[in-house]
């Protein structure tokens, strides 16, 4: 009976031995996959890493190309202001020297002395300060391009009266510039 109990037992040694072997095949299928799939994480990581920082490159390269086009367009902005202000300037400029050509036209057609007595008369009051009919005209104000003679001007500035008397245009102390007649 011992026997027979004995090759029992040794038949489920041998069992249980088949099985453990079994299991460390499996074992070691799964720990080569497991080393597989490690490695295949670790590239991974490796190239979402690699993405990410081109990712923040480019977020970089991006919000200095905006900063470019910001500049641009300030810059843009500024020049088409500028170009508004000389082409303003400049068609005020072209107003008086057309107005200069007609009062030459008409005095070229008022030859005699009575005429030009008369012509020089309205040259004088064009001189003249439009304000005060007194002092002539020595400053202009560049908002406008009205001209007037300092005292006027400067009293308007002292009194905060800062509009012009012809046309009400708001002006400050650094829209008067001097002018040579």
């Amino acid at each position: 009976a011992l026997r027979n109990q004995n090759a029992k037992q040794l038949e489920h040694i041998k069992a249980i031995e088949e099985r453990d072997r079994a299991l460390a095949q499996q074992l070691s299928l799964v720990g080569g996959e497991a080393e597989k799939a490690t490695q295949a994480w670790q590239a991974t990581q490796t190239q979402l890493q690699e993405a990410q920082q081109r990712s923040q490159e480019l977020e970089d390269q991006a919000r200095a190309l905006e900063e470019q086009v910001r500049i641009a367009t300030q810059a843009l902005n500024e020049r088409t202001e500028s170009l508004g202000a000389v082409e303003h300037d400049r068609r005020r400029v072209q107003e008086a020297l057309d107005a200069a050509n007609r009062q030459l036209g008409e005095a070229e057609k008022t030859a005699d002395q009575t005429g030009l007595a008369k012509l020089c008369a309205d040259y004088k009051t064009l001189l003249k300060c439009t304000t005060c009919q007194t002092n002539f005209k020595s400053h202009v104000l560049l908002r406008c391009m009205h001209v007037f003679c300092k005292q006027c001007i400067d009293s308007r500035i002292e009194t905060r009266q800062r509009k012009c008397p012809t046309c009400s245009e708001p002006f400050g102390a650094k829209d008067v510039r001097q002018i040579y007649l």
